[in-house]
C-alpha cells in the first residue's frame, strides 16, 4: 500500500490515514526517541506530525513516498524541539544568573548601606 497511499480523495482518505498509522506510530516514535531521549515527548512530537498530516491531508501531494515525508517531519519536528528546549535552558541559566547577581548587588548595597550609618554615627553633634 506504500506506494499507493491516496489522501486526496474522501472515501479512501481515512483507510489510508488509519493505514499509515498503525504501520509507521512505533516506528516513527523509537526514532523520536533516538533524537529526544523523552518517551513523552517523542510521543508527543509523532502525535503532532500525525494531525497536521490529517489537518493538511487534502493540500498535501506525496510524490515519493508517505513514509519518508513522515519519517523527514518527526525528524524537523523533533529539532525543533531540542533548539527550543536549549534556549529555554540558556534563558533559566540566565535567569537564575541574573538573580545570583541581584542577591549579591542587595548584599553589597546592604554593607554599603551600614558603612554609610556607621560613619554618620561618627560624625560630631552638630
Amino acid at each position: 500500500m506504500e506506494g499507493n497511499i491516496d489522501i486526496g480523495h474522501s472515501d479512501t482518505t481515512k483507510v489510508s490515514f488509519e493505514w499509515m498509522f498503525e504501520q509507521y506510530y512505533t516506528s516513527l516514535v523509537k526514532y523520536a526517541y533516538t533524537m529526544l531521549r523523552d518517551q513523552d515527548e517523542a510521543e508527543d512530537v509523532v502525535q503532532t506530525v500525525f494531525s497536521e498530516f490529517w489537518a493538511g491531508r487534502n493540500k498535501i501531494q506525496v510524490h515519493s513516498s508517505a513514509k519518508a515525508l513522515l519519517y523527514k517531519s518527526v525528524y524537523f519536528r523533533s529539532l525543533n524541539y531540542l533548539k527550543r528546549k536549549k534556549a529555554e535552558r540558556v534563558r533559566n541559566m540566565y535567569l537564575e544568573t541574573s538573580e545570583a547577581v541581584e542577591s549579591n548587588d542587595l548584599l553589597e548595597l546592604e554593607d554599603l548601606d551600614q558603612r554609610i550609618k556607621t560613619a554618620i554615627d561618627l560624625l560630631p553633634q552638630q
